[in-house]
């Protein structure tokens, strides 16, 4: 049996664990009764708590960066790449090791460009490149700026 959590959507946290006897594991408080302290309450599976949790990180951090091939090799180099797929010409791995939950760092190469993002681990070549096709269309791909460099008003 899966344990649940008493989660509060309206602060994206966990409250408490639920007990076998339907009570707060550490509170040993009812829903109704943490509710009243914390406000709406929803039970979900620790599955559907780091789901959420992930989408909420990956909300914070979104956003495509533009980096260098230095950064991107390097990324690609220390540690194993986790689907690393090459298509039509472009170029896509997810970084091995987790941000948080199932939330990791993802590199793109389209064509001699090279690009940073946060994605779910569960990212497809196809919509890695989808999401950088999408924000340089909309001009939303932040520069790439080297740390010390001041950036140039035009």
């Amino acid at each position: 049996m899966s344990l649940l959590f008493f989660y509060s959507p309206n602060t994206a946290r966990t409250i408490d664990a639920q007990g076998a006897d339907g009570l707060g594991l550490h509170t040993k408080m009812s829903k109704d009764d943490l509710e009243a302290e914390y406000g709406l309450l929803i039970t979900l599976s620790s599955k559907d708590v780091i789901d959420r949790k992930a989408s909420d990180v990956l909300n914070k951090m979104k956003g495509v960066s533009q980096i260098d091939a230095a950064e991107y090799h390097g990324a690609l180099c220390c540690l194993p790449p986790v689907r690393w797929c090459r298509f039509s010409g472009d170029e896509s791995f997810l970084l091995s090791e987790e941000y948080t939950y199932d939330v990791r760092y993802a590199y793109v190469r389209i064509g001699g460009d090279f690009f940073k993002l946060m994605a779910n681990g569960n990212s497809t070549h196809n919509q890695l490149v989808d999401e950088v096709s999408d924000a340089l269309a909309a001009g939303a791909v932040k520069p790439n700026v080297v740390p010390g460099q001041k950036e140039c008003s035009a």
